[in-house]
């Protein structure tokens, strides 16, 4: 029995072996961390290094950044502008609907009696015709025209065509894309047939085409 306990108790080579590497591996760790501590210069050209580079991090993303931002913001401002004129015409599109709706049954229905900013002076229900037309359009009135075209010889008479045409110049409300969009002069036109004949409409009404001539299609049907 104490023969057994004996043997027991003794460590076999390979764990004698094991011993030792985790042992010696202790004291290196050991012996590394008292330089390191020990070391003030070496501490100090990590921390020189480590801040380099961060630096050259830094550098690198404000050269990113230098060479991405010029096309962000080209298709920012390019949203916001193209986006607008979109939307001023679809406005323009509506306002000329109404107008022409208005056109068809003014003799029956005439547009209330209105005033508003229009380049010529004009009278009566062309007057308040091309005012209804504008304030539906909603946009500045002084960036609007509109033109009321019917024939001249047979007068405003029921069956005959009436064409309703307006105008608008957009512009670039970023300034991003002035060269652009400041020229741009947005058309619609809405032809619809006369319902009933009124004689105080006697001649066409139209305003000075901001295009310098209104097009051909806004004064034949």
């Amino acid at each position: 029995m104490g023969h057994r306990g004996a043997s027991t108790s003794q460590s076999t080579p390979r764990e004698t072996r094991r011993g030792a590497r985790w042992t010696d591996a202790r004291r290196r760790r050991q012996v590394s961390r008292k330089t390191t501590v020990a070391d003030p210069t070496t501490a100090r050209r990590r921390h020189v290094r480590s801040r380099r580079r961060r630096g050259n991090e830094r550098g690198a993303v404000l050269v990113e950044f230098a060479l991405v931002a010029p096309l962000l913001f080209l298709l920012l401002f390019g949203i916001i502008d193209f986006s607008l004129v979109m939307f001023s015409y679809i406005s323009v599109r509506q306002g000329t609907s109404a107008g022409a709706r208005e056109a068809s049954v003014m003799a029956t229905n005439p547009p209330p009696s209105q005033t508003c900013t229009t380049s010529g002076t004009f009278t009566g229900e062309a007057n308040n015709l091309i005012c209804y037309t504008k304030s539906h359009i909603g946009l500045a009135q002084s960036q609007v025209r509109v033109s009321i075209w019917f024939s001249s010889t047979n007068g405003y008479k029921a069956g005959d065509p009436v064409v309703v045409c307006t105008q608008y110049k957009a512009s670039s409300t970023t300034r991003f894309f002035s060269s652009l969009l400041n020229n741009v002069v947005l058309t619609s036109k809405v032809e619809v047939r006369i319902e009933s004949t009124d004689a105080n409409l006697t001649q066409p009404a139209q305003e000075t085409a901001l295009s310098g001539s209104w097009p051909s299609s806004c004064t034949s049907a």
